[in-house]
């Protein structure tokens, strides 16, 4: 088990990619640091999804920002193994997360594909605003209109009382 693993993390049948680059200083910190800022960034955009999906449990669709979470957190693993190849040739493993990375991302594309429709149908801020805007409209003429009945009501009763004391009932 232990060789199995050793040969997966750093065998020794390849060259590492530092050696393709000819172990420039200069140009092995490029491919370094670029890695490792893209790897950050890539693990901090999920861990937000993540967060904006617990804190909203009514935002429709939270499938799909996991998904999303899940891909490019493998991505960023991606890169934090492309700076491990600069020094060990872990090509096979390499492959493996590259492989993962292309299911987890077939599979979110495919979902976003099921549910285009749905991401189509739902309505603008604008459309949004016209609609709670007509709906208050509504309350308004509601709301008077419960107000004059009322009023209605309350003259009939004084109309009702009045007869009454008249006829002396």
């Amino acid at each position: 088990m232990w060789e199995f693993l050793e040969n997966l993390f750093s065998p020794t049948q390849y060259i590492p990619h530092g050696h393709c680059y000819l172990w420039q200083t200069p140009l092995v910190w490029l491919h370094l640091l670029s890695d490792l800022l893209t790897a950050i960034a890539y693990f901090s955009i999920p861990a937000i999804l993540i967060y904006f999906v617990h804190k909203r449990s009514d935002i429709p669709f939270s499938k799909v920002f996991v998904l999303f979470s899940a891909f490019i957190i493998l991505c960023g693993t991606g890169h934090l193994l492309d700076i491990w190849t600069l020094w060990h040739p872990a090509y096979w493993l390499t492959g493996f997360e590259h492989a993962l990375t292309a299911l987890v991302s077939c599979y979110t594309a495919l979902q976003l594909v099921e549910l285009l429709p749905n991401f189509l149908a739902l309505r603008t801020p604008e459309q949004l605003e016209a609609i709670n805007r007509e709906l208050q409209e509504q309350i308004t003429v509601s709301a008077i209109a419960h107000q004059k009945l009322q009023q209605s009501e309350q003259t009939l009763q004084t109309i009702v009382t009045g007869t009454a004391s008249v006829t002396g009932e």
